[in-house]
């Protein structure tokens, strides 16, 4: 209940409850007692204990473990245990998305198309264009979706509204893609205009063939979009990630949240404004925004792929 009223997925909330149901298996083990009225310190004991054994600093599970622990007593920090993740999380080397370009979304979705996957084509559209996290863009529906006329006084040139529903940072909040945007967020003259075009067929096509008429855009879970994107890209060898030296590495690869990185950069080296991303793109504030892009153009300019077009 407690994670509902914060507006977290189920899927989630079962994330969090298969992490304290292992802590809870691993007490019973260590013949711990009265666990409830101690979990910052069994908690604390636990995670040593699992990497010690696992040696691996991810902080995943002690985030899960920690999110666990406050959905089930929400007035309580858990010190200890706070303490544990921000160590983790200071040490760890965090796996970053690579920035898709316009030309590498562009080849997905050509080989989507090719594939007649529309459901995966219309996804991937729908986070290139209005920079929407995968969850985001999964959860829309077919009434989320307004498309507005040139002749709409409030929206010169038309485009397409969406409603985005539980948003990392606001309930529900919207965003507009222009046809003709006033500030060129692409590297060809009317992309928005041919990619817009393209989504309402596909949108189109997917709801024709559906007897009552499709609720969601896409019947995908993350786990499944995920799965198609990975074989997509690998198919494109677009996985094979470089660092500044040129050696394969694993911290730097693509994957479904590199359509927002990939549009949120591409907007940037086309003059949008900070501000601007940070409404656009849902962000709590520019600092986010400019940490965010820090990573983003420091990965672009060192890579040698032949995708890193943004780089001056």
């Amino acid at each position: 209940e407690f994670l509902r009223g914060l507006g977290i997925r189920a899927g989630t909330s079962a994330v969090y409850t298969k992490a304290y149901d292992k802590f809870k298996a691993w007490c019973r083990e260590q013949q711990h007692r009265n666990v409830d009225q101690n979990l910052d310190v069994y908690g604390t004991l636990y995670l040593q204990a699992y990497y010690d054994s696992k040696e691996t600093t991810s902080p995943g599970v002690a985030g899960c473990l920690y999110s666990a622990f406050r959905n089930r007593q929400p007035t309580e920090q858990f010190p200890r245990v706070k303490k544990v993740l921000k160590k983790i999380s200071e040490t760890h080397v965090t796996t970053k998305a690579l920035p898709l370009t316009e030309q590498g979304m562009l080849a997905v979705i050509g080989l989507l198309r090719k594939k007649e996957h529309y459901e995966g084509v219309a996804i991937s559209l729908l986070m290139w264009l209005g920079m929407l996290r995968c969850s985001e863009a999964l959860a829309l529906e077919y009434s989320d979706l307004q498309w507005v006329s040139s002749n709409d006084e409030d929206t010169a040139g038309g485009g397409l509204v969406m409603s985005v529903r539980n948003t990392k940072t606001r309930a529900c909040d919207s965003v507009f893609v222009e046809r003709h945007p006033t500030t060129r967020c692409t590297h060809g003259p009317g992309t928005n205009r041919v990619l817009l075009d393209l989504l309402k067929q596909v949108l189109e096509r997917l709801n024709s063939k559906s007897r009552r008429g499709r609720r969601f855009v896409s019947s995908m879970t993350y786990p499944k979009f995920r799965k198609l994107f990975a074989h997509t890209s690998r198919s494109l060898g677009l996985q094979h990630a470089h660092d500044g030296e040129g050696h394969s590495t694993a911290r730097l690869r693509y994957n479904t949240h590199s359509y927002r990185r990939g549009r949120c950069t591409s907007c940037y080296t086309s003059g949008w404004t900070h501000d601007s991303l940070a409404l656009y793109g849902r962000w709590s504030s520019k600092d986010s925004v400019k940490q965010y892009l820090a990573q983003s153009l420091a990965v672009l300019v060192t890579r040698g792929d032949g995708n890193a077009t943004y780089a001056n």
